[in-house]
């Protein structure tokens, strides 16, 4: 399981499938991308020099790899296929320059930005925005109903090969259930004391309730990550090991500074890479290939 384990009744962060976990931590990392002065420079030259000219077409083109089929979906000139041919080895160049063909779908999340960015020119004439790099990515799953069983309908539909189906419809609701009935008499009790006593019978009521939807959603699927301070150190990590070529040891010469401080910083960044799919390398790329 991919989780920073959270302490008994901490649970800092709400409730989440791990697709959507998943979702937040890759676009993080994308906009690392789109932060980056050099890569944004690339993205757009790329954009200029493979893209504007059959910007019409391209827009059209929704997967990366059709680019390589062209004809199978549109009809296209020798021209428009020299085209798509230089666009498709030009994206490439660039994924493997910045390691984003590392990612399992690198080249197509340039392909996503190119597409969107011919898309914008032609409707209202948009200029390229290498700054929102990343931002058309999402996620999606199933987020399955939390707590008890409020309400439930049967129906039974037509026998089929003999067979009888019942189809069961039930709809849940994490309600919490508090009850308190308690004694105070100001003859022998204090108020702030009798406060005190009945607020920490409640709060021990709470708890437990609390506790009993957090396991309920945990076994439905969700996970609590923890707050996870340093994910956004550790994603940068990643992305400067990856994108700009650095190594463990002058990254953790700078940020960290202690000695085997670079085996530490090696640890964090394969764990965010296992959780998006990035396959590290045992030497860092350098940037020798051009757009």
């Amino acid at each position: 399981m991919l989780r920073d384990q959270p302490s008994a009744r901490r649970r800092p962060r709400r409730a989440l499938q791990e697709i959507e976990y998943k979702g937040l931590l890759r676009w993080a990392y994308l906009q690392l991308y789109a932060e980056d002065p050099g890569f944004r420079d690339a993205l757009s030259a790329l954009y200029t020099a493979h893209c504007a000219h059959w910007a019409g077409l391209l827009a059209q083109v929704q997967h990366f790899w059709q680019t390589d089929h062209l004809n199978w979906s549109f009809p296209v000139t020798s021209e428009q296929a020299r085209q798509a041919d230089a666009y498709r080895a030009a994206v490439a160049s660039l994924a493997q320059r910045y390691g984003l063909d590392r990612l399992p779908d690198g080249e197509q999340v340039i392909h996503n930005w190119c597409r969107l960015t011919a898309d914008l020119a032609l409707s209202d004439g948009r200029a390229p925005a290498p700054q929102w790099f990343g931002q058309g990515e999402g996620w999606g799953g199933v987020y399955p109903d939390i707590g008890e069983v409020v309400s439930r309908e049967e129906w039974r539909g037509p026998a089929v090969d003999g067979v009888q189906w019942r189809i069961v419809d039930e709809r849940r609701a994490p309600l919490v259930h508090i009850a308190i009935q308690d004694e105070w008499d100001p003859r022998r009790e204090p108020m702030a004391e009798a406060h005190e006593r009945i607020l920490a019978t409640l709060t021990a009521q709470l708890d437990a309730e609390l506790e009993r939807l957090a396991a309920d959603t945990e076994a439905r699927g969700y996970v609590f990550y923890d707050t996870a301070p340093k994910a956004g150190q550790h994603l940068r990590w990643l992305f400067e090991h990856v994108a700009l070529g650095k190594t463990y040891p002058e990254l953790a010469a700078r940020d960290l500074g202690w000695d085997g401080a670079h085996q530490t910083l090696a640890n964090a960044v394969s764990k965010y890479a296992r959780v998006l799919g990035v396959t590290l390398s045992r030497r860092p790329r350098g940037h020798s290939a051009t757009v």
